[in-house]
């Protein structure tokens, strides 16, 4: 049997939004640029796809879904002037990013702690970069650290691999 799917028409959705933006900058004369509009139903998107993944219990569409919103999200900022990028944040900004989607994904099922490595390990690292960027690190003392610690993430991700294997029921004896 075929599932059947209900289909929600998300383009035409975009489209009658992109039309009314584009009509209220005809006639109100608002300042509303192309990006703005596309970052931002971007973010809708990734919205609506974390929400559905959330619901379908779906954790790689919660996980993509996220970075998708992450990311509209953070150009969105940057087209609105609510933050500055320059070409050195998108760096971190991407570590973030991946970091708080595996979070979202372990959010889904609280069972599948193992998500929280790579999630907390981009996000520090993120974090670590963005510091750097404004000022509270040096970057040279930064990749020092990570230089002499990066074998912690290989056991971490070791363990993590090995502890998440669930034990399995011994086999049934047959009995005569």
């Amino acid at each position: 049997m075929s599932k059947e799917r209900s289909r929600f028409p998300w383009f035409g959705i975009a489209l009658i939004i992109l039309g009314g933006v584009l009509l209220m900058k005809r006639f109100f004369d608002l300042t509303v640029a192309f990006w703005q509009v596309f970052w931002g139903l971007l973010v809708l998107l990734g919205f609506v796809g974390v929400a559905r993944g959330f619901s379908g219990n779906n954790r790689w569409k919660v996980f993509w879904s996220s970075v998708l919103f992450f990311y509209g999200l953070f150009f969105f900022l940057h087209t609105i002037d609510a933050i500055y990028i320059n070409g050195n944040l998108f760096f971190p900004a991407s570590f973030l990013i991946f970091g708080f989607s595996f979070i979202m994904a372990y959010i889904l099922d609280l069972r599948d702690w193992y998500l929280l490595i790579p999630g907390l390990t981009l996000t520090l690292c993120g974090a670590a970069f963005l510091m750097t960027q404004f000022g509270y690190f040096d970057s040279w003392e930064l990749w020092d650290i990570i230089r002499r610690y990066w074998p912690v993430l290989l056991i971490l991700f070791g363990a993590g691999m090995i502890l998440r294997r669930r034990p399995q029921e011994p086999p049934e004896e047959i009995t005569m």
